[in-house]
């Protein structure tokens, strides 16, 4: 609260009023010593409303920022399970996919090596069927060989003989 006591107003309206000179001017003085006193009591109040001001501000922002670590606090929990869940999803399907791709590619090696047996025994089968007919045709050949040369033979002996009966006579 404003104090607006104008010590020397006050002093000539004593004077004014009859009271010695020297004596309004002590109360004058006392006056003016009041009023400091006032004005400092009044701004010692005015800084003690502002400091518990700035304190209740302090305390709200305080209570402010603790709600807002609670809620960020939560906000990261539920973000942090939902990675987790969403990783145990993952990781699930990830598992699944493999053991789905591992169970394909043991069938199909186990498809591949049927036929490559199967293919194998069709060739060996071939083989030896092709090693029969060629010792059958070896075989043949052979004796045709025999029977050709034995006719070679029988041939070039009658001709010897047929030269040297044409010579001797």
């Amino acid at each position: 609260m404003p104090n607006t006591i104008d010590p020397l107003d006050y002093e000539e309206r004593l004077t004014q009023a009859g009271v010695p000179a020297e004596q309004a001017h002590v109360h004058a003085e006392a006056i003016g010593q009041v009023k400091s006193e006032l004005d400092a009591i009044d701004e010692r109040a005015k800084a003690t409303r502002i400091e518990n001001r700035v304190d209740q501000g302090f305390a709200k922002v305080e209570k402010d920022l603790d709600a807002m670590h609670g809620k960020i606090d939560t906000c990261l929990a539920e973000l942090n399970s939902k990675i987790d869940t969403g990783l145990a999803e993952l990781n699930s399907k990830i598992d699944t996919g493999l053991a789905e791709l591992n169970t394909k590619i043991d069938t199909g090696l186990a498809e591949l090596n049927t036929k490559i047996d199967r293919t194998r025994a069709e060739l060996d089968a071939k083989i030896d069927q092709t090693r029969v007919e060629l010792e059958a045709q070896m075989q043949k050949i052979k004796w045709e060989t025999i029977c050709w040369t034995i006719g070679i033979v029988i041939s070039i002996c009658s001709l010897q003989g047929f030269i040297i009966v044409n010579v001797l006579r």
